[in-house]
This record gives C-alpha cells, sequence and structure tokens, in this order.
C-alpha cells in the first residue's frame, strides 16, 4: 500500500498557546442536539485543550489524557476511560443529547456516556 501522506504538510499547526483558528458562528447552543467530530494530534496530554469553544455556553476538548465537555460557569464533565496519547492522531467525538447525556468517542468507539446535571 502506498502512503499517500508520506510528502503531505499539516494542514493547520498550533502553537498551544495563543494560536486559534475563528470560525463564523455556528447555532449549537445547549437546548438542542449536536455532535462534534476532530481529528487530533496533540504533542502533550497536560492540562486543558480546547478543540471546540462556543463561548460563553460550552467548550469541547482535552483535560489531560481524557475528553473534556465543559458547560461554561457551571460544569465539567470529564472521562475517566479514553487515555490518549500525545503524537498519536484520533478520531474524537462528543454527540450532546438535550437535557439528557453526552456520549463521548474516540476512533469511533464509545469512551463514556455521562448524564447531564
Amino acid at each position: 500500500m502506498t502512503n499517500l501522506l508520506k510528502n503531505s504538510r499539516p494542514v493547520l499547526t498550533f502553537d498551544g498557546v495563543e494560536s486559534y483558528v475563528a470560525l463564523p458562528r455556528i447555532s449549537c447552543d445547549l437546548g438542542n442536539n449536536f455532535t462534534v467530530e476532530a481529528w487530533v494530534k496533540t504533542k502533550t496530554t497536560k492540562g486543558v485543550q480546547r478543540i471546540f469553544s462556543e463561548h460563553p455556553a460550552w467548550g469541547f476538548g482535552l483535560f489531560n489524557s481524557q475528553l473534556r465537555f465543559t458547560v461554561y460557569k457551571r460544569k465539567n464533565y470529564n472521562t475517566t476511560s479514553a487515555k490518549l496519547v500525545a503524537g498519536t492522531w484520533f478520531h474524537l467525538a462528543l454527540v450532546f443529547e438535550a437535557n439528557s447525556k453526552l456520549h463521548f468517542y474516540v476512533n469511533r468507539h464509545p469512551t463514556a456516556q455521562i448524564k447531564q446535571h
């Protein structure tokens, strides 16, 4: 099999300090169901790293080697079994069921289901 990505370069690279991409406002409010997904490869699994943020409503990202969904000024929902590793590509997904549950996925596999309070 030929490695098609052998000579490719990253589309976006972030320095982990102040780099970000600003997108037009999307309608993902906490009163509706939604799903967010991303391919992620980090240099570290230390601290909080946001992947998506609809500030001041919610954010999705990493907390150390786990996945985190944040309802700003209310609560952080953290997985306990994700065990992400720095330097490895992962496909991450969050399914948000309004007023119900959060479903976290790593590489298509269910990682956690957390009831919202």
